[in-house]
Formats: C-alpha cells, structure tokens, sequence
C-alpha cells in the first residue's frame, strides 16, 4: 500500500500509527470488534489513547461527548457490549471510526441493520466528511443521500464513473439502454 508517497510496509511505527488514525473501515459485521470484557467507556477511550493525547478526565468528558452526539446516554460509559441492543452496538461502532477524525474511510454495506437515527447520524457526518469516502452498497436510499459519484464495476473487469447518486445513475443506465 503506498500512502503520502511512502510504501506502508517500509514506514516507520509514527507513520504507521498515522495511517491507522486517518484510514477507517466500517464493516457490516461491528460486533466482532467489541471487547465483551471491556466496558463501553474503556473501548471508546481505548481508541482515544492511540490516536490523540489527552488525560484520563479529557478522555472521559469526550466518551460522554460522543456517546450523545451518536444518540447514546452518557451512563452507558458503565456498561458492557453484551448489555446492548444491535443498534446500539452499531451505534458504538460507528462512534469508535468517527471519533478517530479519518480522512480515508472505507463502507463495507455499513448499512445494514442499521435503525432510522443511526442510519441518520452516519448520512448527517459523511455529509460534512472532507475526506474520501468508498461505499460498498446496495442501499438506494443511502447512496442518493451521500454518493455524488458511482463508479460500476461491470463483468469483464471495466469500469465506469457516473456522477451523481443512485438516482442519477440509475437514469443514466437506462438511457444508455434506450
């Protein structure tokens, strides 16, 4: 992987820290990645601790902080993963990708079992996100929301850009059949 004209393989451990803050992948499966020993607030700050330097009171007023921003009360710093639903969970997540401020993130069918509010949340930040964004998606909706362009991978290995959301692309399709 090259990255800022340095191969990752060769980068020194600052480097690669660096590339792990600012590259982020949502996958459509977030419960493998929740610690079930660990209690909510321990994951978030855990996050924290790698990506940015702040004491243990700024760490934890910012769990608190994120845990809203993602629709979440602050007493659920307490708890553990097994306690919550799956949107919770998702919503969890989600926060723990966002909070490390990337300017690469990859989604992987991130919407999937995804409720209304968090569904919300995500389109909400990725609409402010300057950063590029890959989305693997067969959402509609979601695409139209925060795609403005399409790329199709077609069959015999040919790829074509669209501009636009789904809706845009899907009509662009089906002139081309016309």
């Amino acid at each position: 992987i090259l990255y800022q004209g340095q191969y990752r393989e060769k980068a020194s451990a600052q480097q690669k820290k660096q590339f792990q803050k600012d590259n982020q992948m949502i996958f459509q499966d977030p419960y493998s990645c929740l610690d079930p020993r660990m209690s909510i607030g321990s994951i978030i700050e855990e996050g924290m601790k790698v990506h940015f330097s702040m004491s243990s009171s700024q760490r934890q007023k910012r769990c608190q902080e994120l845990l809203e921003r993602v629709g979440l009360p602050r007493e659920m710093v307490s708890r553990f993963p097994h306690e919550l639903s799956g949107g919770e969970k998702k919503r969890l997540y989600l926060l723990g990708i966002l909070q490390s401020n990337p300017n690469f993130l990859v989604l992987d069918e991130c919407t999937n079992d995804l409720d209304i509010p968090t569904m919300t949340i995500l389109e909400d930040y990725l609409s402010s996100f300057t950063g590029i964004v890959v989305t693997v998606s067969h959402d509609r909706y979601f695409l139209d929301n925060v795609a403005d362009r399409i790329f199709e991978f077609s069959g015999d290995g040919t790829l074509t850009q669209y501009e636009g959301g789904y809706t845009d692309y899907a009509a662009r399709k089906a002139a081309e059949r016309e």
